[in-house]
């Protein structure tokens, strides 16, 4: 009997509702919390950690060796990229720019892959580049330019 007095009592207001549209606000707790603030981009390293001479073997370090910059990349053969966008990630590092490879240019991702485990060595792939490429570093430090081959010692 209470039901029935209940549902007569909100009969009438179910009433007044039909035909409106009800929009649904933000549940009180949203209301009392101030906004979030968007996460900072992280920042790379000064300078990211891919900068320096590479190769595919450290006898092409002298003549086959790949120019990394913050900017780009400059390959010994006709390959050269300028990154419009350097991301850190978990593994390493994608880049987005232009690449120019035999005459044509397009624009590119570029995985860069530097494995904690193995120092001194970066996977490059995609891009101009069909297969993935293993690169080990050149003259050590990342900051390191290429430099003139060893002398040999003076016979004595």
């Amino acid at each position: 009997m209470r039901l029935a007095v209940l549902c007569l009592c909100l009969l009438p207001l179910a009433a007044a509702c039909k035909g409106r549209e009800v929009t649904p606000g933000p549940a009180r707790d949203e209301q009392a919390q101030p906004p979030v603030p968007p996460a900072a981009a992280q920042p790379l390293d000064e300078p990211p950690s891919f900068v320096g001479v590479w190769a595919a073997k450290p006898d092409m370090c002298a003549t086959g060796a790949w120019m990394f910059t913050a900017q780009g990349v400059r390959t010994a053969g006709e390959t050269t990229c300028t990154w419009s966008k350097v991301s850190k990630t978990e593994s390493g590092y994608t880049l987005t720019g232009d690449c120019s490879a035999e005459g044509r240019t397009s624009q590119v991702d570029v995985l860069l892959l530097l494995d904690p485990s193995e120092p001194g060595q970066m996977i490059v792939s995609g891009g101009p580049w069909d297969v993935p490429i293993t690169l080990g570093r050149c003259n050590g430090p990342a900051t390191a330019a290429p430099g003139p081959a060893p002398t040999p010692a003076p016979a004595g």
